[in-house]
């Protein structure tokens, strides 16, 4: 019986430290944690993430939410150059603006607030 428990506890607790690992990171978290930076590279989406790859490093854009890109009509074009703005930290970026050819997106303001907080869509997260 003690075995058994032993054995059960070992396993939630392994469950309990792989959630945690994936778990998620969130913009606000790169604005804490990351450095403002611009960074030059290759936009692309994969499984509808965004990414910008530098020198053959591919970087999670957290891009905010699918109803505030569709209201703002955020369209930039898959393999095209762009410039991002903002909070990096490791392989990720928290945007302030992104700049596409000639059409400047922004995402947040300098503080790092996102321009969807508050609203319906973004349940004042960010």
């Amino acid at each position: 019986m003690r075995i058994k428990t032993l054995l059960i506890s070992t396993a939630v607790l392994l469950l309990i430290a792989a959630v945690s690992v994936s778990a998620e990171t969130k913009g606000r978290d790169l604005v804490t944690k990351g450095e403002l930076k611009t960074l030059e590279g290759t936009f692309v989406i994969d499984n509808s993430e965004w990414y910008l790859v530098v020198n053959n490093q591919k970087n999670l854009i957290h891009k905010g939410p699918e109803q505030f890109i569709a209201e703002k009509k955020i369209n930039i074009e898959q393999n095209s150059l762009i410039k991002v703005y903002g909070y990096v930290y490791q392989d990720e970026i928290t945007p302030i603006k992104i700049v596409s050819g000639n059409n400047e997106y922004v995402f947040r303001g300098e503080d790092g607030r996102p321009l969807w907080a508050g609203r319906r869509y973004g349940k004042g997260r960010s």
